[in-house]
């Protein structure tokens, strides 16, 4: 609703005489606020990346310390158990022999074995 009333603003503006002086202050002030109002909503997004990328290809190679952190701040896990897993999860030989076989390996985890991962 808020980016509808923010197009009925512009196309106002766009709509005035072409003789009048055109300001562009206000529309400058509008993309503005939605630039920040964007960043904003979609900050989570940026602090989860490594783990999309983990969940992704969980295989690559990933800055451990980076990865960790983002899933105890964003999933409140135990920062020892989460680096253990991840780093005995990237060494699983049985579910790295899986990777040219299926498109995906993670319904062949196992949820005992992986339980943070998994969660």
């Amino acid at each position: 609703m808020a980016i509808r009333g923010i197009f009925l603003f512009f196309s106002e503006k766009i709509s005035q005489s072409p003789l009048e002086p055109y300001d562009s202050k206000s529309h400058v002030e509008k993309v503005s606020n939605l630039k920040d109002n964007f960043k904003k909503r979609f900050k989570d997004f940026n602090e989860i990346a490594i783990v999309a990328k983990f969940v992704v290809s969980p295989f690559m190679e990933i800055d451990i310390q980076q990865f960790v952190t983002s899933v105890t701040q964003n999933f409140s896990e135990d920062i020892a158990a989460t680096e253990i897993e991840v780093i005995a999860f990237q060494n699983d030989l049985a579910l790295k022999s899986l990777v040219s076989n299926t498109k995906c390996i993670w319904p062949s985890a196992s949820k005992d074995k992986y339980s943070v991962v998994l969660h």
